[in-house]
């Protein structure tokens, strides 16, 4: 199977869970479970992609051992989320007895707007506590704490926690704004039915879209697409509070413009619905896809001046290297992928999706054909 049509099929079946609805798989088309599993695991996304796969016919589905397989590795997804809803619930009655104000960020409170919030891998649980970050400390951790600038990070019965200090590191101008903003808007914070307060709608679609931008733009980490599809189905669910020209307006003020738009493209290939709406209030004309995806791949976050001449070389450089040591999975195990050979194929795939590349075509030849 082609890298291409096999990340296809993982969205198909994450959107068949997501939507609830059976996935659009033709009958003649054979699946590479052994390569989906590996992929899934390596982008969070193996327990929602194995909740789309019973969706199908008993016929069309894995075999009996690759099922069990696939059931096992989906129970760890459901029972880490449930170890951390007990391990949240207790930091929740801890604040409120010590009167700390406990805002929810990222992981579970993102679990919680999926039809099936037990499928969507959480890996910690972060926090930020509206100015009690040193008595939260003392409360939650007894002081015994490593901090990173940033947040200050403890396990509590055996979950890892980040209690944030600020939202971002202030490495950045875009990062400094952004975290001065989001800081600000924990004054409206929205408190939920289970006791934790969430940032307003507006402020966590900027606060996904930075920090998802964060990680892919650390060249030690791969692209994982349980962050698009955060930020994919977070936008979707919130269409009728977020109104198209503030988000805009709020983005450009920001210097998030152009990273907003790569992800609603992203996010349009991820869950394959039209966000139109959102793109057009942005520009009149989109930019060309250079100037956006040099949000990924180069040091523009760290670098307020980008020389597109200088990248568009370093881009080609980078595909050439690629190709030469192939675009292929390097496997540790039956469910793990070397995160350095997947990053190839990973970026392979979302170049050629966004700029409309053939998968059977090297990217190399897509390159030229696209004038980059």
């Amino acid at each position: 199977m082609v890298d291409g049509l096999l990340y296809e099929a993982m969205n198909e079946f994450v959107r068949a869970s997501i939507f609830q609805r059976k996935p659009c798989i033709r009958e003649d088309y054979v699946v590479d479970w052994d390569g989906l599993m590996d992929i899934s695991s390596a982008h969070g996304l193996i327990a929602m992609v194995w909740d789309g796969i019973c969706m199908l016919p008993r016929d069309f589905q894995p075999t009996r051992g690759q099922r069990i397989n696939w059931g096992l590795s989906a129970q760890e997804v459901w029972s880490q989320y449930n170890l951390h809803k007990r391990v949240l619930s207790e930091i929740i009655d801890k604040c409120k007895s010590n009167n700390i104000k406990l805002l929810l960020m990222k992981g579970i409170c993102l679990s919680d707007m999926y039809p099936k919030p037990e499928c969507r891998l959480s890996g910690d649980i972060d926090f930020f506590l509206c100015g009690d970050f040193d008595k939260g400390n003392k409360v939650l951790a007894n002081n015994d704490y490593a901090f990173s600038g940033k947040h200050a990070c403890f396990t509590y019965k055996g979950v890892l926690v980040e209690n944030h200090q600020n939202f971002f590191y202030h490495g950045t101008d875009i990062q400094k704004r952004v975290d001065d903003y989001l800081i600000a808007s924990t004054g409206q914070a929205v408190l939920t039915q289970r006791g934790y307060y969430v940032l307003p709608t507006t402020a966590s679609l900027v606060h996904l879209l930075l920090h998802s931008l964060v990680h892919l733009n650390n060249p030690d980490e791969h692209i994982v697409l349980k962050n698009i599809f955060d930020f994919a189905y977070f936008l979707f669910c919130n269409k009728k509070e977020l109104n198209p020209r503030s988000v805009a307006i709020i983005m450009r003020s920001l210097g998030l413009e152009k990273a907003f738009d790569l992800f609603l493209q992203l996010s349009e290939w991820a869950l394959s619905v039209d966000l139109t709406l959102y793109r057009e209030p942005l520009h009149e004309k989109s930019p060309d896809f250079q100037n956006a995806v040099s949000l990924l791949t180069n040091d523009s976050l760290r670098e307020p001046k980008f020389d597109q001449h200088s990248f568009i070389k370093q881009l080609r450089q980078r595909f050439r290297y690629e190709k030469q040591t192939s675009w292929k999975y390097n496997y540790l195990s039956n469910s793990r992928v070397l995160n350095s050979g997947l990053f190839k194929s990973q970026f392979a795939v979302l170049v050629k999706s966004l700029l409309k590349i053939p998968f059977n075509q090297s990217i190399k030849d897509g390159l030229k054909g696209n004038r980059l």
